[in-house]
């Protein structure tokens, strides 16, 4: 059985082909996501979009996340002074 050698330098080129393969496969990954989400966050999608560089997805889950928060918190803060306190 014929064993291929273990590489263990690499040349400049195999390095930044990697690099930019890493980069595009992390943008596929972040379009794939950001098509995915609910008609909701268009605005969203369409200011990350403009964003350069492009941030990750896990950067944009978190952002999505603390919007949705803040949202919640001023819809909760608009609503609650319509509950009655003494039922």
């Amino acid at each position: 059985m014929n064993e291929l050698p273990c590489i263990t330098t690499s040349a400049e080129d195999v390095t930044q082909f990697l690099a930019c393969l890493n980069k595009e496969m992390a943008e596929h990954r972040l379009f794939r996501f950001l098509n995915g989400l609910d008609e909701l966050y268009q605005a969203q999608r369409s200011q990350i979009l403009l964003m350069s560089p492009l941030p990750s997805v896990e950067t944009i889950c978190g952002m999505l996340q603390q919007g949705r928060n803040n949202r919640d918190k001023y819809w909760r803060g608009q609503i609650s002074p319509l509950i009655p306190l003494n039922g």
